[in-house]
């Protein structure tokens, strides 16, 4: 059906405004197609949430490309805030795609 990683935020290089300060990050959330808008995205984010609560992170990153927009608008629905746009954050990549910084504040 799907998956969520989470971790510790390391330094990156790409500088926002809570950079290193008690962050968690979700390194990945995947859906499986046929299972995708059935709410599971949701469900693994909220324990997500939840997990990082009990660590008493802060506060979760995401980050997503600007071609993404179905993680645009997942990251809009759950509450999260688009704090940074790195024009050429995936230049050597996808030269075409802007690195987009999400927080959810916990």
């Amino acid at each position: 059906m799907g998956g969520i990683a989470i971790g510790a935020d390391a330094p990156d290089g790409l500088t926002t405004p809570f950079e290193g300060k008690n962050n968690a990050v979700v390194w990945d959330i995947r859906i499986v197609q046929t299972m995708r808008r059935t709410g599971i995205g949701t469900i693994l984010f909220r324990h997500g949430v939840e997990w990082a609560r009990t660590l008493k992170y802060a506060r979760l990153k995401l980050e997503t490309t600007s071609a993404n927009l179905p993680m645009f608008y997942f990251c809009v629905k759950q509450g999260c805030e688009l704090v940074a746009i790195h024009k050429y954050g995936y230049e050597t990549v996808e030269p075409h795609e802007a690195m987009l910084i999400w927080y959810y504040t916990l």
